[in-house]
Order: structure tokens, then C-alpha cells, then sequence
């Protein structure tokens, strides 16, 4: 029999991929481990070295680096609303701005590496306004026009352009995609020594060359965001997350960047009124309408939450939109895009089959392998997807008022802000406050009026109070040797322990925030049918924690007040084999400090399973620069489980429901191929490929002399061959 070597196939179920990032400078080597499933790399934490201006807008509209003072006259500041991450700001088009002192970090002048990227919402197009700026260091008053960086919105086409002038000539790229309205995009413009490089969404979208201009685009000019100053090039969008950095990102961290907000909320049960059709398995499966197959495709795992029905209209009940698949019968059924006897519908479900990748408003119901008589898969293992988008799924919770229940998640109840309002001033009437609160001067209800003066400019300031989310973990300006207390919101002594520091106004010493995982332990195996419980310990003196937890897939769960809800664990399920890198994250609210904990573990289903796993280096390794890097790949092997007792004659151990056992290393009647990339997709890109019993020292464990100081990456792919 032929062998198959499956290897080079992205996207093979035998295949798994490793990535390692890595710098090398004169002083240490900080290592995180980064996983890839098929070619599609999973954010995990992005790396923020030379991160000199960043905006969250969470807030306020301050720099949280501290580093800049930021600034807008009063009745043309943009205003707080819903964000891509948390919170945004709203310009409106007319006269809002904001502006960035100008600061010699920001003297990018011609062959400097410097990166500009923002989250942005396009309102409305103005056709009037040609060019509005998202952000650009310039201003309309000055005649000379030296401008280092310019991200701007074309009304006319509806594209982002990227720019640079040197006074007498401009070049810039624009996006080859048309930017829709009402829709949020991540804008990344990269200059480095020679090109201007635009990605959208984490992708690579348009570049060009800009050597042919001469001299500097270096100004001393103050950096202006939605608008060209204060007279001209006004936007009419939210912005969120403007981030200024002074090198290029490379591809993997703009990815990254970009994965950070993309939310998968981890859904374990999956009730008969969430399930949208059965499989026979996870991949070549028969499919069915009844009870009796295993695996279920379920509406509430695949959009985040449950989807909402009436008994007037039936859930499964077919219309003009909601028909998703055809079967060849109601049971043991083949797919088919024509013909069959079986409808499959579910609920608003509006969809369409593809032979690409579903766009951002979709999700991956299944995949077929062919457009008729087809097995499928709840996965993207075949060529024809079906992609389907939810109008329920997509709808914003809206506060209702008077049932005494937080609708909307925003922590207040019974529309007791401005925001839930909205124009119908009654509801902020005394009698709508929520139990215990009272309507304040400015709208909202509180539980004093005394301190509603909050400015969320990360300092405790006169007129503020523990309700301020500025002065949790800080001293109180009406009492004296006080701090905030953020599980009570009242005034407290120093924790025991701690002493009251008259200099800093804190509690001291401060151990900061942190986070560890408790389980799953490390190295531990689970099978693919289980739902896994994510467990951790997190602690912090000062302000609350928010959690992100990044499941290695490309999910991620997000969880709120961690301290005060004391609850940020989670559920998981992982429909492919591979090893995973699981990282939690912890932040302040409200504040700008951060932790993670990580764990890895192994997922295995009936069948190959093929594991890649890294040794060496460790995390935060320190080699010093010129120093040899040991690579170490021994740990990584191949299984093979079965849902039946163990082959007579192997040494098993039990995964769940399956019996497995390793294959012996070296391989025997079998090869594992390994194929290492060094720096992809730079200048420096290097490949080795080889396998265990030919290659050992080439590729298995080997060692290897970086030329150049930074950061580096290495990913790994290890094929099973028979």
C-alpha cells in the first residue's frame, strides 16, 4: 500500500502546529507560547513592547500610558458609547475631536518602524467630507503639510486610506474593501523603513512602496483623532482602542491584536430547544433529525447565548429563510444542497452555502463534503460550509423598566441611567431609582448624591468618592487614612497587614493583582466529548478583576468581577484533537495592570491522535545575546484511541470513554514528520524538515544561533505517516 504523506496538507486532522515566540536580546529571553490550528494562529496575549500611546476609551478619553495629555474644547468633545471593547467614543461628525500634545516620542521621521491602529465604527457617510481623519499627526491650520502618519475615512468609496506627505508630494494604499457603516473594523497602518502596510481585521489587505519621496515627514505637530483639527475633517463614527506603537507590528501581532476581542462565551448544555441537527460523529457523519445520534449542533454553543422562541411559531418550522441543509431521509441521512426528502430549519437562521470561509456576521453551522450525497462534519474539515447568521443573536439587551431586573448587564436596574433612558425623561423619575438609591442631580440614580462627580480619569480627586471607580484602592478625598473599598463601595480601614501610606494615598504593600489556574492540571488529557471545567484563584487589593479566558482554539470566554461576584471559572469544549495552550487573563477595572496564568493540555478523539509539543526553551528563559537557542521537540508523539477495550498485547490508558495507547518512539512501522518555520513571512523566514529516525538532531532536538536581537518566532508541525 501506498504511503500518504499527509503533512504538507493544512487543515489534516493528523496534523498539529506549535508556535513559540521568543526574543533574544542582551538581557533576557521572554517566551509565550502561541498555538495554531490548520494556518489560522490564535491571539492569546499581545505583545506590547513599544506601545507608547494607547487610548482604550473605556472610561475616559485618556492615554492610560500615562505618557500624553489628551484634550477637546468643551461642547466639541465626542461622547461615551457602546465599544468594540467595553466602551467607545462618538464623534459626531460636526465639530467633535480630540487632540494628543504633541511629544518627541512621536518624531517618526523617513525609514523609522512605527504602527498605528484603531478600532472603527463608520456612522454615516458624508459626501460633503471628503476625507474626514480617523487620527493624523497635523493640523488644517498649518501650511506646511509634513505629515508621518495619516489614517483617514474616503466618504466617496467608503474605504480607509493609510498616508504619508513630505511636504511637496503624498502616497498613501487604500483598503481594497469597502468599509460598511454600523459595522466595527480594526485598522492597522504599518510604516516601516520602506512601505506603508494597511491590514484589516488582522489581515493583510493593501501596501505601497513610498522611497521615491524625498526628505523628512517628521512635524512638530499635535496628533488629532476624528477630525483634521478644529475646522476641518470631521468624522462621523466611534472609535475605540487607538494604539500608537514605535516599531512595525509583525503579522502575528496584529492577528493576535486583533483576536483579543473576539469573544466566544463557553456554553455547556445544550437543551432539545438549542439543538439544530444530530450527527452520527464529529467528522464523516450521517446526520438526523430524531434523538439518536451523539453529536449535537446546538444554536446556544455556536452564537454565545440561547436562542429565544414562541410556541406560535414552531422552532423547526421552515420559511422563506431558515432553511439550512437538505437530509436524504430523517435518520442515517446524507447532506445534500438539492433534492432530499428532510428540510433541516431552525428558528431566524438566515443562511447560505459557500465553498470559502463565512464572513464575520456568520457562523459555521457544518460542512459538507460535496453539494449532494454528502457525509458531513461539525467542523470546517469539508469544502462546502454552511454559514449562518442569526438576527437574534445579534440584537443588543435593552433595559426595561420598572421590573427591577439589570436587562442589559450594566449593573443598574430599572433604567436608572441616562443610557438605558435615552430621550424618555420619565423613567428617571425618584420612583424608577432601584431599592436603596436615589435620583441625583445629573440623571442617575445613586446610593448618595453626595458622590456622583466621577471623571474616570484613573485619579481620586476632590468631589469624588468610593462610587468612583477612580478612587477604589485609593484614599477617599472626605476621609483621611481611608481607602475605597470596591466589594462595598464605602470608605475602609487599610486591609491587616497593610498600613496607610500618606505619600501614595494607598494601602501598602500592595502584592498587585494575579491569577492562577487550578485546574485542569498541567499535561492533562481529556477526550473531545467532555465538556472541561476551567478553574482559578485570582486576588487584588486595590480594584476590581475582569477575566479572559483564551481557550487556545480561537474561542474566548470574558467574565466581570471576579472578586465581587466570586465566580470567573468556565466551561469548555474542544471539538478537534490537539494540544492546547489555555491562558487566563486578568485586568484591573479601571485600572491598567494585568497578570495571566497558563496550563496546557492534551485533547484526544477515537482514531491518530498526533501531539506537538515544545520542551525547550522554557518561559523566561534568559540567553544571552549570540547564545545558541535549544530547541527541543522529544515530547511530541502519536496515539491512537478507540472507543472499544484495549488491543490485546498495549499498554493502555484511559481518556475519558477511550482506551488509547502511544506509539513507540522511535517509530516503528510509522514516521513522524516534523517541519519547523523560523520568522514566517519576514525576510529571515527559514524552514527545517525532517522526521524522527532520519533527522534527530536536524529537527527533533537541535540547536540554533539567531543573528539578530528582538523578537523571534518558530512555529511546529508534526505529520503522522504510515
Amino acid at each position: 500500500m501506498k504511503s500518504k504523506r499527509i503533512l504538507v496538507l493544512a487543515g489534516i486532522f493528523f496534523i498539529f502546529l506549535i508556535i513559540l515566540s521568543f526574543s533574544i536580546s542582551a538581557f533576557s529571553l521572554n517566551d509565550f507560547f502561541k498555538w495554531l490550528k490548520g494556518e489560522k494562529e490564535v491571539r492569546l496575549n499581545p505583545d506590547e513592547n513599544g506601545l507608547i500611546l494607547y487610548i482604550p476609551f473605556n472610561d475616559s478619553k485618556d492615554d492610560v500610558t500615562g505618557n500624553y495629555d489628551t484634550s477637546c474644547r468643551s461642547g466639541s468633545c465626542p461622547v461615551q458609547a457602546e465599544g468594540k471593547i467595553n466602551n467607545s467614543y462618538k464623534f459626531d461628525g460636526v465639530n467633535d475631536y480630540l487632540k494628543v500634545i504633541d511629544n518627541e516620542k512621536f518624531a517618526f521621521a523617513k525609514g523609522d518602524n512605527y504602527t498605528i491602529s484603531a478600532w472603527v465604527n463608520i456612522s454615516k457617510k458624508d459626501p460633503k467630507r471628503s476625507y474626514p481623519a480617523i487620527i493624523q499627526k497635523w493640523e488644517d491650520t498649518e501650511t506646511s503639510i509634513m505629515i508621518p502618519f495619516e489614517m483617514s475615512y474616503e466618504n466617496i468609496t467608503g474605504k480607509i486610506i493609510c498616508g504619508i506627505n513630505n511636504g511637496s508630494a503624498s502616497i498613501s494604499t487604500k483598503s481594497n474593501d469597502v468599509i460598511q457603516e454600523n459595522q466595527w473594523n480594526m485598522i492597522t497602518c504599518i510604516y516601516n523603513s520602506s512601505d506603508i502596510v494597511m491590514y484589516v481585521n488582522g489581515n493583510f489587505n493593501n501596501k505601497v512602496s513610498y522611497t521615491i519621496l524625498s526628505g523628512n515627514f517628521n512635524n512638530n505637530k499635535d496628533i488629532w483623532i476624528g477630525s483634521k483639527g478644529t475646522n476641518y475633517g470631521f468624522l462621523n463614527a466611534s472609535i475605540d482602542d487607538v494604539r500608537i506603537y514605535n516599531k512595525a507590528l509583525t503579522k502575528v501581532e496584529i492577528e493576535n491584536l486583533y483576536s483579543q476581542v473576539q469573544p466566544t462565551p463557553a456554553i455547556s448544555a445544550c437543551p432539545d430547544n438549542q439543538t439544530i441537527l444530530r450527527l452520527s460523529s464529529e467528522t464523516n457523519a450521517h446526520a438526523g433529525t430524531d434523538t439518536n445520534y451523539p453529536v449535537k449542533i446546538c444554536y446556544n454553543n455556536i452564537f454565545g447565548k440561547e436562542y429565544i422562541f414562541n410556541n406560535i411559531a414552531p422552532l423547526r418550522t421552515c420559511n422563506a429563510n431558515n432553511w439550512i441543509v437538505n437530509l436524504s431521509s430523517y435518520n442515517n441521512a446524507h447532506g445534500l444542497i438539492i433534492g432530499g426528502t428532510t428540510k433541516v430549519c431552525y428558528g431566524d437562521l438566515s443562511c447560505r452555502n459557500v465553498t470559502g470561509t463565512c464572513n464575520a456576521t456568520e457562523k459555521l453551522i457544518v460542512s459538507l463534503s460535496s453539494s449532494e450525497n454528502a457525509h458531513l462534519s461539525n467542523s470546517s474539515d469539508y469544502p462546502v460550509k454552511i454559514c449562518c447568521s442569526s438576527a437574534q443573536a445579534n440584537q443588543v439587551p435593552v433595559e426595561i423598566c420598572n421590573n427591577n431586573i439589570d436587562d442589559d448587564n450594566d449593573n443598574l436596574i430599572d433604567c436608572a441611567d441616562i443610557a438605558d433612558c435615552g430621550s424618555n425623561t420619565a423613567c428617571l423619575q425618584t420612583g424608577n431609582c432601584a431599592i436603596g438609591t436615589t435620583l441625583c442631580s445629573d440623571g442617575i440614580c445613586r446610593q448618595t448624591c453626595t458622590e456622583f462627580t466621577c471623571n474616570n480619569n484613573l485619579q481620586c480627586e476632590a468631589g469624588e468618592g468610593c462610587q468612583c471607580n477612580d478612587c477604589h484602592g485609593f484614599q477617599d478625598s472626605c476621609n483621611v487614612n481611608l481607602t475605597c473599598s470596591f466589594r462595598t463601595n464605602t470608605c475602609q480601614q487599610c486591609p491587616s497587614g497593610t498600613a496607610f501610606n500618606s505619600g501614595t494615598k494607598t494601602c501598602e504593600p500592595d502584592r498587585g493583582i494575579g491569577v492562577r489556574i487550578l485546574s485542569p492540571l498541567q499535561w492533562e488529557k481529556f477526550s473531545n466529548s467532555r465538556n472541561i471545567t476551567f478553574n482559578q484563584s485570582s486576588y487584588s487589593m486595590r480594584k476590581d478583576l475582569n477575566i479572559t479566558w483564551a481557550f487556545g482554539d480561537g474561542s474566548f470566554a470574558r467574565i466581570k468581577n471576579c472578586l465581587t461576584n466570586g465566580n470567573c471559572n468556565t466551561t469548555h469544549r474542544y471539538r478537534e484533537q490537539a494540544h492546547y495552550t489555555i491562558f487566563a487573563t486578568v485586568r484591573e477595572q479601571g485600572g491598567v495592570r494585568s497578570n495571566n496564568s497558563f496550563v496546557d493540555i492534551l485533547v484526544y478523539k477515537p482514531g491518530i491522535n498526533v501531539f506537538a509539543i515544545i520542551t525547550s526553551p522554557k518561559t523566561g528563559e534568559r540567553i544571552e545575546s549570540g547564545e545558541a537557542v535549544s530547541f527541543n521537540a522529544s515530547g511530541s508523539y502519536a496515539a491512537k484511541c478507540d472507543l472499544n477495550q484495549c488491543e490485546n498485547g498495549k499498554t493502555c490508558y484511559t481518556v475519558g470513554e477511550l482506551n488509547c495507547y502511544n506509539l513507540p518512539r522511535p517509530p516503528q512501522n510509522y514516521r513522524l514528520w516534523f517541519e519547523w518555520t523560523f520568522d514566517a513571512g519576514t525576510q529571515n523566514q527559514e524552514i527545517l524538515i525532517g522526521t524522527w529516525n532520519q533527522n534527530y538532531t536536524q529537527v527533533v532536538e537541535f540547536d540554533k544561533i539567531f543573528s539578530r536581537e528582538g523578537q523571534h518566532f518558530a512555529s511546529l508541525r508534526v505529520g503522522f505517516e504510515q
